[in-house]
């Protein structure tokens, strides 16, 4: 089987600079898509979320099946992992450069083992840079959903992994007790980075989770986190080719 991504150019010839400006090409198929944020050296692959709450999403983590490990240090984090189509996370320097060109809200979807979904939608979302240690440098305030606030207390803290500490725990290291990277405070109101577990669990804040909906003993069976420009226009059409992935 061949796997394709999609690539969508303007009438310039140029990629879209985010999975809004595909749909803006009235492109409005989910999937893989080939694009340049403004102050990218070079084009990234970005999964397109087309179909939730009317689209135009770049997913930049998603966890469904355990099939990647999250637990990974510092460069794994700023570079990327895993599967476009699949698990992965997109890169904490792909997520900085996305959100440092425009004003980005964020929307979290979960799911747990009994079939049941929820939400959180917080209205505004930004990435520092690595000389920040990636910090969550800006979060909204969450405006819609039904899962609870998970990442408020999160904002304005630096990313952690398990080779650099940046979380105010003072007497350890919180990407090493809770097993991935994450802005950790001390330690967290949500990981979904954590290690993948199968829901209820004997061990607190090992899992992936979502302090409010579910509480810390429990894993989710899937995650997905992604962004949006706050404010959209009116699309325009489209010029389509579509190239197998090497």
């Amino acid at each position: 089987m061949r796997e394709f991504f999609l690539e969508i150019r303007d009438s310039e010839g140029k990629l879209p600079r985010d999975c809004y400006q595909v749909q803006r090409e009235l492109k409005n198929e989910t999937g893989v898509y080939r694009i340049q944020p403004d102050y990218a050296r070079r084009p990234i692959f970005v999964y397109c979320d087309m179909e939730t709450d009317g689209g135009g999403w770049s997913v930049f983590q998603r966890r469904k099946d355990g099939s990647v490990d999250f637990l990974r240090e510092w460069k794994d984090y700023k570079y990327g992992f895993g599967n476009i189509g699949g698990e992965f996370w997109l890169g904490n320097e792909n997520l900085y450069l996305l959100t440092h060109q425009d004003l980005y809200e964020l929307r979290v979807d979960l799911e747990d083992f009994d079939g049941g979904k929820g939400f959180a939608v917080y209205d505004g979302f930004a990435m520092g840079s690595e000389k920040e240690n990636y910090m969550l440098k800006f979060l909204g305030p969450l405006k819609a959903g039904d899962t609870g606030d998970g990442m408020t207390y999160h904002a304005s803290i630096p990313f952690s992994t398990i080779d650099i500490d940046n979380d105010r725990w003072e007497g350890g290291h919180c990407a090493v007790d809770h097993t991935g990277g994450w802005w950790y405070n001390q330690c967290e109101a949500s990981n979904l980075n954590g290690k993948y577990l199968n829901g209820l669990n004997p061990h607190e804040y090992q899992g992936v989770y979502w302090h409010e909906w579910h509480g810390p003993s429990y894993s989710l069976m899937s995650t997905k986190m992604m962004i949006r420009p706050k404010f959209r226009e009116i699309p325009k059409p489209p010029t389509t080719t579509e190239t197998p992935l090497e």
